[in-house]
């Protein structure tokens, strides 16, 4: 798969426009893959406990359904923010190509 950041800049120098150099483009490659791997298996692990907060309800061993619920709503409150990462994250891609055509 082609690296959208390295296609930008590949037209930005074809067009004879500086490109500077920042941090973020000197930064090493597959940072960015890395940070997003960690925030999708940061939304696992309250999926898993809310699992288990169900499973402990249903089998009657914990009567809590309050923790059940906030166990849940973590979960669905975490699910949602990758989600909306993940939009503004294609919303920019797709941005960064309209800019080459």
């Amino acid at each position: 798969m082609s690296d959208p950041f390295r296609i930008a800049e590949v037209g930005l120098q074809a067009r004879e426009l500086p490109v500077q150099e920042t941090e973020a483009t000197s930064a090493e490659p597959g940072i960015f893959d890395e940070l997003l791997a960690r925030a999708a298996t940061s939304v696992v692990k309250p999926e898993v406990e809310a699992a288990k907060a169900i499973e402990k309800f249903q089998a009657g061993a914990d009567g809590r359904i309050h923790e059940t619920l906030m166990a849940v709503d973590k979960a669905e409150i975490s699910l949602k923010l990758l989600v909306g990462v993940r939009n503004r994250l294609l919303d920019s891609y797709r941005e960064i190509m309209r800019m080459g055509a």
